[in-house]
């Protein structure tokens, strides 16, 4: 909190970029005494900053669960980098349909989405630097990344002990980010965050089959007991694979 205090009794023209970011932390583009008392309220723990985001996937854009999953199924099925809007919305409004044709008689397929094994449902990189580029990251004068960070949207640069990370404002794929940001100078290490889970949990599965999509519901009651539902859309209809029943697929 002395930190933060010294950086109020300065100019904001004094203060590097980075070290902006870093103690705005209302982000409301202005460092002053409210987020003095908002680090406060962190360190005692009974304020968490909307840009924090805890263990099981909240956002940082807080994309609804719904929104999330299907830019991620969509990932599944394409070679882009961006999930293709079109692909998005058909997937979203098959999803939607499956749950309201058939959630009545499986009410498990309303509560079950898509497990995303990252920390965050946005896209992020976790990177080490070696000591000589880390220490410019931190005064702020990295720029060899500038463009890319740009082009792909980083929202949130976190820095902890020599960790860095970066959360972008969107879903993307997550691998071919490391494979673009690898080969920046100074980078020692890069990864994703992934959550580390005892036992599989239950989620939405996407697969193309004969030119339509197909989505396996996974629903986990315990470490050894699953209930697979399948079911695939094709034109305007779904089937249900499990009892070969066809109906149509009503969505707006």
């Amino acid at each position: 909190m002395q930190i933060l205090k010294d950086i109020l009794s300065r100019s904001l023209d004094d203060l590097l970029p980075l070290t902006k970011l870093i103690a705005d932390i209302n982000k409301d583009e202005i460092i002053d005494e409210m987020d003095f008392s908002l680090l406060d309220q962190t360190v005692n723990s009974y304020y968490i900053p909307e840009f924090f985001v805890d263990c099981l996937g909240r956002s940082v854009d807080d994309f609804s669960i719904e929104e999330a999953e299907a830019k991620h199924l969509a990932l599944y099925l394409t070679d882009e980098i961006f999930p293709p809007e079109d692909l998005v919305e058909k997937i979203s409004g098959e999803l939607s349909g499956i749950r309201e044709i058939f959630g009545a008689d499986i009410p498990q397929l309303k509560e079950t989405y898509h497990f995303n094994y990252n920390k965050y449902y946005n896209a992020n990189l976790l990177i080490n630097f070696n000591e000589e580029t880390l220490e410019k990251v931190i005064a702020g004068e990295y720029n060899e990344w500038d463009d890319l960070n740009k082009i792909y949207g980083v929202q949130l640069i976190k820095i902890y002990n020599k960790n860095v990370t970066l959360i972008f404002n969107d879903v993307l794929s997550n691998q071919k980010l490391v494979n673009i940001y690898k080969e920046l100078p100074g980078i020692t290490r890069i990864n994703t965050l992934s959550l580390v889970l005892i036992y599989q949990p239950s989620t939405v599965h996407i697969k193309e089959v004969d030119g339509y999509r197909r989505y396996t519901f996974v629903i986990v009651d315990s470490p050894d007991n699953e209930l697979r539902h399948v079911f695939e859309v094709r034109d305007n209809y779904i089937e249900y694979i499990n009892k070969g029943k066809i109906v149509p697929l009503e969505t707006e």
